[in-house]
């Protein structure tokens, strides 16, 4: 099966949330009628309401689990699929959604949909992080742990239980080095490729193309053994909130 795939921050979490509804609505009514689209990775969807208008048979809508947030993630497909548990969705609770074929394998494709906050985190929180039983990451030069740097190491042990594609709001770009200074941006996708994952849309571009203002936040990544699966389009697509979205193809595995 070739899945149509899409990754989309639909900006329903922060304080402009009412001035992309609309467009929220009106995209997937879009994506709904016109079956433009078979696998879905959103995040910062707008409100209950806008998930349950996914309720059609089918359509299939995987949330993330633990703690609910303002900010919420979700996987939505039009085969079925089923929520995975992970070791630290106490941590990330909704911002980060977890699934899989549900008739699958047990080695089939696990899928993500990760949006990170873009904050460097107190001490609390990455000890509610490490409480969930994940060794502590080692931060970036000159840097505080940000969430980034947690969504990353939860990816990886992810990883180790199957073939892993993850897409989101990543909240990290290559080119944040050359006007903030530093390498906090290099290191990230030096961490990326260290972690076994393939930079799909770096691949297919050979540079960063902006998802939000000037910097490409939105990344689709993929474990070394499926990226080859994975083909994204040439350029990041029309604007629905104040992110771009990026479409790709993934061929699945008919187990």
């Amino acid at each position: 099966m070739n899945a149509r795939a899409m990754t989309v921050n639909l900006g329903g979490g922060g304080p402009t949330a009412t001035k992309y509804k609309t467009a929220a609505d009106e995209w997937a009514e879009h994506v709904r009628q016109d079956k433009t689209l078979d696998l879905l990775f959103v995040q910062e969807v707008h409100d209950q309401d806008w998930l349950d208008a996914w309720s059609a048979p089918d359509w299939h809508v995987v949330v993330g689990s633990g703690p609910l947030y303002k900010p919420r993630s979700a996987i939505i497909a039009n085969f079925p699929i089923k929520p995975i548990s992970y070791s630290t969705s106490d941590y990330h609770g909704s911002y980060v959604a977890v699934a899989k074929v549900k008739s699958g394998a047990d080695d089939a494709c696990l899928f993500a949909s990760v949006h990170a906050s873009p904050t460097a985190l107190s001490a609390e929180w990455v000890e509610r992080w490490v409480s969930c039983g994940l060794e502590r990451p080692v931060p970036r030069t000159g840097l505080e742990l940000w969430d980034s740097d947690l969504v990353l190491a939860s990816m990886r042990s992810l990883a180790e239980r199957g073939p892993l594609i993850v897409a989101g709001d990543w909240n990290e770009a290559r080119n944040w080095d050359s006007g903030h200074g530093g390498v906090a941006g290099k290191e990230f996708f030096e961490g990326v490729e260290a972690a076994g994952f393939v930079d799909c849309a770096f691949r297919e571009w050979k540079a960063d193309k902006p998802t939000h203002g000037t910097y490409q936040l939105d990344h689709v990544f993929a474990s070394k053994n499926v990226s080859d699966q994975v083909e994204v389009h040439s350029a990041p697509g029309e604007k629905i909130s104040d992110h771009a979205p990026i479409a790709f193809e993934v061929l699945l595995n008919d187990n």
